[in-house]
């Protein structure tokens, strides 16, 4: 083999990533519907960045949005953010896709100012931090644009700044964003000037779809549909649309449920721009579409969610979703539609493209799910004095000591709540010590519906207890129950190898599942007792120019023991590759 002396090989690597900025050059010309963008492409050829992303506006199509540009180092981003505008621009990182919770950046061309803001539960003009992270490099106002510049660490440390976390693993939740703009000359309401999606500030959205592909060509063996069929989209500015297709339907796709099958991968089917989010759950059960689709769908194990930026799903290499006679048989897709300017004639057919095969593959994927799954608080008062309340779960340890065999991999974890929820949290301790805790700080049901934690895969051992806990503001008299106007309080965890009877612990699981009965509290509450991270002053400023940490990793499941557990961690089964 010949051996490439070091200087012809840094050259090569150096030619890798110039084309990589050629292409996504290339690729910029397009943004903003490729009209009127020749102030925007004069800025773009003097510029120099590693990566690139257009947020389409979410209601306004291809034509107007923001192009943002970013390049990282070990302790430091920089980045630039344009859009069609004259007055300001504003850039966001969104715990739950809304400005609920939002770390915010906001540009004013007038006065060639930026400040680094935060919103907290009120939807209302940000608010500018204690302490002032970013700095400004340069911007432009010229040909319709307003192009800012800037810089900041990874990590500041700040209690009002979000960290930009390694997401660059397919196993992590990529980082929600948000965006706005406007003409006028100081930050006002941004109407349908928004924009938000899913960006990978570390990893490569392209090469991720591209993976998803060639895996689906090589071990997919057919795929089937869940979608809307031609729906004209209400002239309402927020309306919730139900698909239901059952098992004779999917069926009459060709797909052989009478066979044990296993889905590998989900692909998002999306081709209207007033569609805001949609959650797909599944039903093992007998379905056979003659009842109502919302009210009677006989389940709601939670398939699949998509908000926009969200990238096609691939299992790892050695785990599948069961499938068939040993799996879901029916779906439900649960639509939500955006249309703020009440637009006539919009059809969609948006939903889902499931991929399966019957060459099964090592592990089976289980969803164990935690809370109150079985709604045993079903038609109680969420807030029984008509403001905040808190409902805690305790699943206690004998749960996964009499029900998971050996430790299992946790690959995703995902928080539900409804439209009066506030913020949740998921805590797992192991002989009574916290190990990690999954949570949503600032909950907001109509960005999200179910909200995958951004976190590194994490390990669930026999004898490990959980505690969730769901925060609310129920003014309305809202109810426990199944309905989008009701409230739940349900934590699923998706893991392999699935374990046989590892499937719910809530009120009234230790009926069925003896060891699995939660012990509920509730009390009224203030937004003070729920423990939020981010929001609060810092004690203290960080330094300017002081040095930042590498890239945060996502947070991840506690340092492993070196005790007698050794052995329950050396039988833990590996993810495959993706």
């Amino acid at each position: 083999m010949k051996v490439l002396p070091f200087s012809q090989l840094i050259l090569g690597l150096l030619l890798l990533l110039q084309r990589g900025k050629r292409a996504a050059a290339q690729e910029a010309t397009s943004y903003f519907g490729g009209v009127d963008n020749e102030a925007y492409l004069d800025w773009l050829a003097q510029s120099s960045y590693d990566k690139t992303s257009f947020l389409p506006s979410t209601t306004q199509g291809e034509e107007l949005g923001v192009a943002l540009h970013w390049s990282t180092d070990d302790s430091t981003i920089r980045l630039a953010v344009a859009a069609k505008a004259t007055g300001w621009v504003g850039l966001g990182l969104a715990e739950s896709g809304s400005m609920r919770g939002a770390d915010i950046i906001l540009f004013t061309a007038e006065t060639n100012e930026l400040v680094d803001s935060y919103v907290l539960d009120q939807l209302v003009k940000p608010f500018p931090d204690d302490c002032q992270s970013w700095t400004l490099i340069d911007s432009i106002v010229e040909g319709g644009f307003v192009i800012f510049e800037a810089t900041r660490l990874l990590d500041t440390g700040d209690t009002q700044d979000r960290p930009f976390l390694d997401d660059s693993s397919v196993l992590i939740p990529a980082t929600r964003v948000i965006a706005a703009w406007g003409d006028t000359s100081t930050t006002s309401f941004h109407g349908s000037n928004t924009a938000r999606s899913s960006l990978r500030f570390f990893g490569d959205a392209t090469d991720e779809i591209a993976a998803f592909e060639r895996v689906m060509q090589d071990e997919a063996e057919a795929s089937f549909t869940v979608q809307a069929d031609n729906f004209q989209v209400p002239v309402v500015k927020t309306y919730y649309h139900y698909v239901c297709v059952s098992e004779a339907e999917i069926l009459a796709m060709g797909v052989p449920l009478d066979q044990d099958l296993h889905t590998i991968g989900v692909e998002p089917i999306v081709n209207s721009a007033y569609v805001h989010h949609f959650i797909v759950v599944g039903s093992s059960e007998s379905w056979d579409s003659t009842g109502d689709c919302e009210e009677d769908f006989p389940g709601y194990e939670l398939a699949y969610v998509w908000a926009p930026g969200d990238l096609p799903l691939s299992l790892p290499s050695n785990v599948g979703a069961p499938l068939g006679s040993a799996g879901f048989t029916s779906f439900q897709i649960e639509i939500h539609y955006n249309n703020p300017n009440l637009d006539l004639g919009s059809l969609d057919s948006s939903g889902i493209r499931m991929y399966y095969t019957s060459q099964k593959r090592e592990f089976d994927m289980g969803v164990f799910q935690l809370g109150d799954p079985d709604i045993g608080l079903y038609g109680q008062l969420v807030s029984p004095d008509g403001g905040l309340s808190t409902h805690e779960f305790a699943c206690p340890s004998a749960c996964s000591t009499n029900y998971a065999t050996q430790p299992v991999t946790v690959l995703r974890e995902h928080l539900h709540m409804h439209q009066s929820g506030v913020s949740m949290t998921n805590t797992q301790s192991r002989n009574g010590e916290v190990l990690r805790e999954g949570s949503v700080d600032f909950w907001d049901f109509n960005q999200q519906g179910n909200l995958a934690v951004v976190q590194e895969p994490f390990q669930l051992q026999p004898g490990d207890a959980f505690r969730t806990t769901c925060n609310f503001d129920a003014k309305n008299g809202e109810v426990f129950g199944l309905g989008s106007e009701e409230e739940m309080c349900i934590a699923f965890l998706y893991y392999f190898p699935r374990q046989d009877s590892l499937l719910f612990c809530g009120l009234g699981s230790g009926q069925d599942l003896p060891g699995c009965e939660s012990e509920y509290t509730t009390v009224a509450a203030e937004f003070s007792e729920f423990g939020r991270s981010f929001g609060p002053a810092p004690a203290t400023c960080p330094v300017d120019g002081s040095e930042g940490e590498p890239p945060v990793r996502a947070p991840t499941s506690a340092p492993q023991s070196e005790s007698e557990d050794d052995d329950l961690v050396s039988a833990s089964p590996k993810i495959g590759s993706w």
